[in-house]
């Protein structure tokens, strides 16, 4: 009887079976290291969209004439809308709103309060809170003090 020259299926299982294993142990660190840099780019730039509007919002109330904080409850005393020269900055559809205009995107809340600081002075506190992939908040905050004593500041009625 001859030899017969190859391999047995149970030989090829085991050997692809094996190179498998070899693979995924081999390329597992560049799929992390993948998923990583993905997770880390998306965060900057919702870091980046919440700069953005912070610093917008603080130039808009820093060159105004009247600021008014308008209405809604954030919770904690914050207010959800902003009203700057008489324009009502507000959050609409995960996008910061100028008069119901959308112009900043991938927001999802605003907080703004007055507040009254005895060495500063008047002032606001404006929150912008961006929720990750995972629901978590990140919330960028400022507080900006008005210069003359915030006659800037509409009061309420």
């Amino acid at each position: 009887m001859g030899r017969n020259r190859g391999f047995t299926v149970i030989e090829l299982i085991i050997t692809l079976g094996l190179i498998g294993i070899f693979l995924s142990m081999a390329f597992s660190p560049f799929i992390f290291s993948y998923k990583n840099f993905s997770n880390q780019n998306t965060n900057a730039a919702d870091i980046a969209v919440a700069r953005r509007a912070m610093d917008y919002l603080v130039r808009e109330i820093r060159k105004s004439d009247s600021i008014e904080v308008g209405k809604g409850d954030a919770g904690g005393g914050f207010a959800k809308e902003l009203i700057i020269d008489g324009c009502t900055y507000e959050i609409i559809d995960r996008s910061l709103c100028k008069d119901g205009e959308e112009f900043i995107k991938g927001i999802d809340e605003l907080r703004v309060r007055e507040i009254m600081d005895e060495d500063e002075g008047i002032g606001m506190e404006i929150n912008i809170v961006i929720k990750n992939g995972k629901g978590e908040d990140y919330i960028l905050s400022s507080t900006v003090y008005i210069r003359g004593g915030g006659e800037q500041f509409v009061e309420d009625d």
